[in-house]
Parts: C-alpha cells; structure tokens; sequence
C-alpha cells in the first residue's frame, strides 16, 4: 500500500479523476475519498479540521456512506463490497466496547490528482459494529455490476437529495 502525503500525487502516474466521492472497504480499512477540481481553501479546512458526522442507509444491496465535513453539504458514497477488486477484499473485524473503526478522509484535486488534505477519525462503537454488519451482510449476497449500478439509481430515485438519506439513516459520531 502506498503512503500518502499531501502535496503528492494520490495514485502514482494519475493526474486526473472525474469529479465526486468514493467511500470503500478493502484490506486497507475504511478510507472516504473525495475528488473536487481546484478545492477551495474552505474544503481543505473542512476535511483537515471540520467537525466530522456520518451516517449509513443501507437500501437494497447497496451501503450508502453519508457524510457532512465542517460547513460542507451532506454527501454521500454508495458501496459495495462486490465491486472491491476479489484480492483487496477484507471482511470487517469484530468491534470492541469503546473501540471504532478507523476512516480515512482524503481529499485529492481531481485536476491534478495531488491529495490536499488527509485526516483520520475513529468513528463510535455503536456506528462502526453497524456499518461492519452492514458489509458483512452484504457479503453473503453478491451482485454483478450492472445490479450494483441499477441499485444505485433507484436509491437515488427515492432519495432525491442526500438529505432525503440522512433522515432515513443511522447517524453515528466520533470516538
């Protein structure tokens, strides 16, 4: 796996993305990225040092990541475990009292493909044992790719605006 650093390119080699958010489960744990051409110094600070809330709709086969940085919308990432490449998938540890899973937050100029800000949080007990259920539950019913993107658009065709998923979803906090 290699080391991130702001300043340099998040993927060797690549300088451009298309623009959005990714949130994924593999073998190096929970990482939220996101692609915004040109971030402005007010998105940088939101990731770096914005107070940070999640939340998880899970609708259908899919996971949705909700998230909102600092003064930054909600946003949302959907997941699934099936379209993690078969040799970076990992299944979700068990959860101890007082413990949370690890999110990485990376923020990569989708221009440039430098990363800008990157920040780690621990999210609570209670958030993380239901977004690891949640992926292990996913586990046992696959989905082909075209389900996968099928699945997406009909969540968003009944959740038009990401706000419209977080009043439906488990909000979680930080350790």
């Amino acid at each position: 796996m290699a080391i991130l650093e702001i300043g340099k390119l998040y993927s060797p080699g690549r300088t451009e993305f298309p623009e959005g958010t990714e949130y994924n489960f593999s073998d190096a744990g929970h990482e939220l990225r996101l692609f915004i051409s040109s971030p402005e110094r007010t998105e940088i600070d939101a990731v770096r040092k914005g107070r940070v809330q999640v939340g998880l709709l899970v609708e259908g086969p899919i996971i949705f990541l909700l998230f909102k940085l600092g003064a930054m919308l909600w946003s949302d990432a959907p997941f699934s475990w099936w379209i993690v490449p078969e040799a970076r998938r990992s299944q979700p540890q068990p959860i101890s009292d007082g413990q949370g899973a690890l999110l990485q937050i990376v923020l990569i100029d989708a221009a440039t493909g430098i990363v800008k800000a990157l920040r780690s949080v621990a999210l609570d007990t209670e958030f993380s044992r239901a977004l690891h259920d949640a992926i292990i539950q996913q586990m046992q019913q696959p989905i082909a790719p075209q389900d996968y993107s099928n699945s997406v658009d009909r969540a968003y065709t009944k959740y038009p605006d990401t706000i419209d998923m977080v009043q439906s979803s488990i909000i979680g906090g930080l350790l």
